[in-house]
């Protein structure tokens, strides 16, 4: 076995030492080749395949590391983030004095895609989603004050539930290992970064004498019946934010230390169904949340990452508030539930594909069995994490963005035409559910497409859309005029008096309000 080992760690530096000196020779000839002018994909962060080191905080010379990082990427890139940057840093007005940033230009930059570059998509997607206001003068003193406002919520509401339940799971979690006699978990229970966990807990064992199968007694400041309220919503959020893009390590927790990130997740969560007991939390709001939050947390800017969990908090609540109709289970037979919006995608397939809405309804494969977590959730669900945060650029840029988000799923379904109309009831859902990998630029063109080719009056008649009510503008005839010809106008109300100490004088300031209505 030592043998073993020496040879891996001789071959691993002498791998080592040849990448060194491949770099070192192909390194005069790059620096004098000029850089290629097609622009380069990178996901997650902006990192490319020959310098790994392009994520340090500085580069080699004083360089910042904005400037560093962009001389890495061709002129097309590096003239894109420019002018993405140009739109949130607008010069200051001669006559206000302000720095008003310009909506438009916003959404029509985002719906064509944000690169990946430091604190961009995280700024644009602030803006968007209403977090940060228009006039960036204010932008300092609004984030401070909802960061502080953040972290007083967290203190007062979360910080003891999540305490006692970190000491509930670690007492199972010895129990367990002592029970099963698994050397592993027991090595592992006994790292140094869980010793406090331990001493904490034995320590409350020991003052409130249970068993650590026994539940966990609740806090004297807390009542029983909300502790226990409270530890059972923990357990459900804990549960799905596990299965949060679970092909991806950034939101996991290890078997020895529970991840940053992990615990962000779950702390924004339960304080979001604390501050909203009348929708609390409902399964998939974890997946709406795990993109925002990650824009935030995986960002290279420094102070982006710091705060990411309050305004991953901020953003979410605002996303929620457009989306919420869609968690309310009362409300899903509504106007606005999601059943009606099932039926809003069946009306508009049935207006673009006929022949494949007949095929579709001739199986009965209803849009239940396979959109009703594309609308919920966004497509969070339905891509991976890269083409989701493509797709939700467009999405939130869209001034109808879930009016855009119909016609993406439409476009999903007439894209996988072909292939629903020669299969079977069960392929055809087998294929819906588990949709194959797909370029999302192409999905988006061909949604843009639909869109612009739609008229409001097809929507409406389709029902699609609701029918606007036309309300009466001022000035315009009414019922009671139309035969005299006058036109009627709004009266203005006279305002209260204010509220003085002298009833007197309020019961005459009443009765000179009510002669005034009466005349």
């Amino acid at each position: 076995r030592k043998r073993a080992v020496r040879g891996c760690v001789m071959m691993m530096a002498t791998a080592t030492q040849q990448q060194q000196r491949q770099r070192q020779q192909h390194a005069p000839a790059a620096s004098s080749s000029p850089p290629s002018s097609a622009p380069i994909s990178i996901p997650g962060a902006a990192r490319t395949a020959a310098d790994p080191t392009a994520l340090s905080p500085t580069a080699a010379g004083g360089e910042s590391f904005k400037s560093s990082t962009l001389s890495k990427f061709p002129p097309a890139y590096k003239q894109r983030v420019a002018l993405f940057r140009e739109a949130v840093e607008p010069s200051a007005c001669a006559a206000t004095g302000r720095c008003v940033i310009d909506r438009d230009a916003v959404r029509a930059y985002a719906h064509r895609g944000i690169p990946d570059a430091p604190a961009l998509r995280s700024t644009y997607w602030k803006i968007l989603l209403d977090y940060l206001p228009l006039d960036k003068s204010t932008w300092e003193m609004q984030l401070t004050a909802n960061r502080q406002m953040f972290q007083e919520w967290k203190k007062e509401l979360a910080l003891e539930p999540l305490r006692m339940r970190g000491v509930r799971s670690f007492a199972r979690r010895v129990t367990n290992a002592f029970q099963s006699k698994d050397v592993l978990k027991l090595r592992l229970c006994s790292d140094s970064t869980l010793r406090r966990r331990a001493s904490h807990a034995a320590m409350t064992m020991e003052e409130t004498q249970f068993h650590p199968l026994a539940s966990t007694p609740p806090p004297p400041q807390l009542p029983a019946a909300n502790f226990e309220q409270d530890m059972a919503l923990l357990d459900m959020i804990e549960k799905d934010v596990e299965r949060t893009f679970p092909s991806l390590h950034f939101f996991h927790r290890d078997e020895s230390t529970i991840a940053k990130h992990f615990d962000a997740l779950r702390c924004i969560l339960f304080l979001y169904a604390k501050l909203n007991p009348g929708i609390q939390y409902v399964q998939g709001m974890n997946e709406i949340l795990g993109p925002i939050y990650y824009v935030f947390a995986s960002d290279s800017d420094p102070e982006t990452q710091e705060n990411a969990e309050a305004d991953a908090f901020y953003c979410f609540t605002n996303l929620m508030s457009e989306i919420m109709d869609n968690f309310i289970k009362p409300l899903d037979c509504s106007e606005v539930g999601v059943h009606r919006n099932l039926e809003r995608l069946q009306s508009l397939l049935k207006l673009k594909d006929r022949e494949l809405w007949a095929n579709l309804e001739e199986k009965a494969l209803h849009p239940q069995f396979y959109s009703f977590t594309w609308i919920t959730l966004l497509l969070s669900q339905t891509f991976d994490l890269p083409e989701v945060l493509r797709l939700w650029d467009s999405l939130f840029s869209d001034r109808n963005r879930f009016r855009l988000l119909l016609f993406v799923c439409c476009a999903m379904l007439i894209h996988c035409r072909e292939d629903l109309l020669k299969s079977s009831f069960a392929e055809s859902l087998c294929l819906l559910q588990e949709f194959p990998p797909i370029d999302i630029q192409e999905i988006l063109e061909e949604a843009v497409a639909l869109q612009k080719v739609t008229t409001e009056e097809d929507l409406v008649a389709y029902g699609v859309i609701p029918p606007v009510k036309a309300s009466p503008a001022l000035g315009t005839p009414s019922s009671d005029s139309s035969s005299t010809g006058t036109p009627t106008t709004r009266h203005k109300h006279p305002k209260w008096a204010p509220f003085s100490k002298d009833k007197k004088k309020d019961k005459e300031n009443k009765n000179k309000h009510d002669d005034g209505n009466s005349k």
